[in-house]
């Protein structure tokens, strides 16, 4: 995750000035805007795969290239002067035990069968 310094204040439009010139620059890169997800840009170069999600002012990266999100962050840093933010977030997974957290693909089981109850119908299920 990554802090943009540079100031966007006494712009009339600084939130739609700023998603614009990101999307210019992203463009530029060779990254593709998502139709469905405009604040998510995609790149796939041979095995590696990118994604860059943007909120207002805060990207996040992921990707399975290690060089090519250094890369990456060297660019959006010379650029626009950013900070990376990611030892912060991980500070918070330390924090709360979650250092060693692996992601999964599905969390919940998958033959899990799902039924619709009438309004007047109580489950008998245990969310234990």
């Amino acid at each position: 995750m990554y802090e943009v310094v540079k100031v966007l204040y006494g712009l009339r439009q600084p939130g739609s000035e700023w998603n614009a010139e990101l999307n210019r620059w992203f463009l530029n890169q060779g990254y593709l805007r998502s139709l469905t997800e405009p604040c998510l840009y995609y790149n796939f170069e041979g095995q590696t795969i990118t994604l860059v999600l943007i909120y207002v002012d805060d990207i996040m990266v992921a990707t399975n290239s290690e060089d090519h999100k250094c890369k990456l962050f060297e660019k959006l840093d010379e650029v626009y002067g950013i900070k990376d933010q990611g030892k912060y977030a991980r500070e918070i997974l330390d924090t709360f035990g979650y250092e060693n957290a692996h992601a999964v693909g599905n969390p919940m089981e998958t033959n899990v069968r799902m039924v619709s109850l009438d309004a007047n119908e109580e489950s008998d299920l245990s969310f234990e």
